[in-house]
């Protein structure tokens, strides 16, 4: 049903070290490739939709769970690359090969729990940004799979930590996201970060920044969160963390906002 939404796993390769010319710092560039440019509006449509749906099983028998097959209809107000992200983050291809995030292809046949959904919706907000259509993008973090070199990723951007607010017994009512920029972000994005964040995330409407669930945490550097060990593995507040990477230290999204017309 999904075939040619998916992409392939990378395999395990050793990690390598690559210096940058400027601003002159050696770092390290692990994890799994895609280009970003799912609609911000699509994903804070279904996020509930998708935080629920994780908790229970992705098939029914031969069929996949209808809640889900609606986030990819666009005449429903979904988006296929939404619905794709979604499928790869998790069950992948369903050849008995992983998905992306770690433990996330079991939903296949039941439902996750709330550490490994945090992840899933991590993975797939890394590919949020409709400012820009096609931006190449890499996720690294501990709870992913087979991670493998990519030097071209050279530009950390942001540690993502996502949260599920649930009502005691039922289901998943808030869905929400801590960020914390690093500073080579900050110093070169043509914005301050807070605001390009917001473009990315949320959109250039002031009510839907104020709606969409980000919460800025400020400079990763100057932040609580910690590196564990590994290539962009974060933890905040004791809990994992997606880091997103660039090609471009200054992306589309790091340019101010249009004037309103007049």
């Amino acid at each position: 049903m999904w075939v040619g939404l998916l992409s392939t796993a990378c395999a395990t390769a050793p990690e390598a070290e690559i210096e940058v010319d400027a601003p002159r710092i050696e770092v390290t560039a692990l994890g799994m490739p895609g280009t970003n440019g799912v609609p911000n509006a699509a994903w804070h449509t279904w996020k509930l939709t998708i935080a629920n749906a994780l908790k229970q099983p992705l098939m029914q028998g031969d069929v996949m769970n209808p809640n889900i097959v609606k986030v990819g209809k666009p005449e429903l107000g979904g988006n296929e690359e939404l619905f794709g992200h979604l499928l790869d983050c998790t069950v992948g291809a369903m050849d008995g090969n992983e998905g992306m995030v770690l433990g996330a292809s079991s939903w296949a046949k039941q439902g996750l729990d709330d550490q490994v959904i945090a992840s899933v919706m991590e993975c797939v907000i890394a590919f949020v940004n409709d400012k820009t259509v096609g931006v190449d993008i890499l996720i690294a973090g501990s709870a992913f799979n087979a991670q493998e070199d990519h030097p071209e990723f050279i530009h950390r951007e942001a540690v993502w930590c996502a949260h599920t607010r649930s009502i005691t017994g039922g289901g998943v009512i808030d869905v929400s996201v801590d960020v914390y920029p690093t500073t080579l972000f900050a110093r070169g994005c043509g914005i301050d970060a807070k605001t390009a964040l917001e473009q990315r995330y949320c959109s250039e409407d002031e009510e839907a920044v104020a709606n969409c669930g980000l919460n800025y945490g400020g400079l990763l550097e100057h932040s609580s969160c910690i590196n564990v060990g590994g290539s962009g593995h974060y933890e905040c507040e004791g809990k994992p963390c997606t880091m997103t990477w660039l090609t471009d230290n200054k992306p589309d999204w790091c340019q101010p906002p249009p004037s309103p017309p007049m």
